[in-house]
């Protein structure tokens, strides 16, 4: 049985606009952006917990020049991170970044690994006791003893990572 997937995403990159203008020189920085845009199912029972956005760039990319909203830069792993806490059901939103190539990148380099090297991942959770999608897993604690029968009762908690690329 399929059912509707509780997160949609899609992420879209894009080079900057040749600015080259005559008679003056050229630009030294090359520049792209890169766009993630999520949609949450608006059937979900429930919130979606501890939303994570990771966008993973080429090792060409050396500086983030801006951000909406706020996130997170690590420049030796090449990766944005946002969180975005929780989301209800039927909301949506856009992260954005323009990023800027290392000084010297040649502009054809630059666009192929913006494009071949980005990639995406969302991790979210649910409440326990819900269903997103079917998947799911049981939390519980072994007694004392540790014998296998002896586990309290757990609540079932959901979860799920969603990696895409441009």
């Amino acid at each position: 049985m399929a059912c509707d997937p509780p997160l949609q995403l899609d992420l879209a990159v894009a080079p900057q606009a040749d600015r080259t203008v005559p008679g003056q020189p050229a630009q030294t920085k090359w520049r792209g952006l890169v766009v993630l845009r999520y949609a949450v199912n608006p059937a979900l029972s429930g919130t979606l917990l501890d939303v994570v956005a990771d966008v993973d760039l080429g090792p060409e990319f050396a500086e983030v020049l801006q951000v909406s909203p706020a996130a997170q830069w690590s420049p030796n792993e090449c990766r944005l991170r946002w969180k975005l806490g929780r989301l209800e059901p039927g909301s949506s939103g856009c992260v954005r970044a323009v990023m800027a190539a290392k000084a010297g990148t040649p502009a054809t380099r630059a666009i192929e690994a913006l494009q071949a090297s980005t990639v995406g991942k969302v991790v979210f959770t649910g409440w326990p006791g819900q269903a997103l999608s079917g998947v799911g897993f049981e939390v519980a604690m072994a007694d004392g003893d540790g014998a296998a029968a002896d586990y309290h009762t757990g609540k079932v908690v959901t979860f799920g990572e969603v990696t895409l690329r441009p």
